[in-house]
């Protein structure tokens, strides 16, 4: 889970900008999901309610104020640093996504350091669909720093669907992986981001990488057929 002493030294600097910014908070976002007195709790939403909710706000998002997108952002800060559920972690950063403010950038660059692997592969695939410069950058540490397998793939990945020039260097350093799934999914990306196509031959793609132009190799049964499909 994400550290809770981060998250909220993180709140608390993002919350003194906005005094005076939305008088009226958004009606759909006040939850306390559950309330204790004497012993006694009174249950809130089943969690495939919460689930819809924050559903409902990601189909909102376009239309909303910026001043109501941070305000939405801050009370979705506030619930992932309480939450223990991991699945609603994920959904609540996939509806922070949404959000185009500096809270909710700031959230989903914190779940990447989430205890969670589901989490941080959530995330990376969320950067991936944003696409801005913000996310390439973000994109481009973790697959350079991330000590999980799955997670450098899955920001490598990320960094293919975006198609932005600048993750051509780090998916290049990624070619350097001694893991061959890292290579192939580098490679796989490359492929996406250039339009070029030097087959599997990593060596080739290091040199376009690098700025030369490798050699003009004859084409493979794997690469016909990758083209007829």
């Amino acid at each position: 889970m994400i550290a809770r002493g981060f998250v909220g030294l993180l709140l608390l600097g993002l919350a003194a900008p906005l005094s005076g910014c939305a008088k009226q908070a958004p009606s759909r976002i006040a939850w306390p999901w559950s309330k204790k007195a004497d012993d006694v709790v009174i249950a809130g939403p089943t969690p495939q309610e919460r689930i819809e909710e924050l559903k409902a706000i990601s189909e909102r998002a376009e239309e909303m104020p910026a001043a109501e997108q941070e305000t939405v952002s801050l009370r979705l800060a506030e619930q992932l640093a309480a939450e223990q559920d991991s699945i609603i972690r994920c959904q609540i950063l996939r509806t922070l996504g949404t959000l185009r403010t500096p809270t909710a950038d700031a959230m989903l660059k914190a779940g990447l350091e989430d205890s969670d692997l589901d989490v941080k592969t959530t995330v990376c695939a969320i950067l991936g669909q944003r696409g801005d410069a913000a996310s390439v950058s973000v994109l481009g540490d973790t697959l350079a720093q991330d000590s999980n397998l799955d997670v450098r793939l899955a920001a490598a990945r990320a960094l293919g669907q975006i198609k932005n020039e600048a993750a051509v260097q780090p998916l290049g350093v990624a070619l350097d992986d001694p893991d061959p799934a890292m290579q192939r999914r580098a490679v796989e990306s490359l492929r996406q981001v250039t339009g070029r196509d030097f087959g599997n031959d990593v060596v080739a793609w290091r040199t376009y990488v690098q700025g030369g132009e490798p050699a003009r190799r004859r084409a493979t049964l794997a690469d016909l057929w990758r083209r007829w499909l």
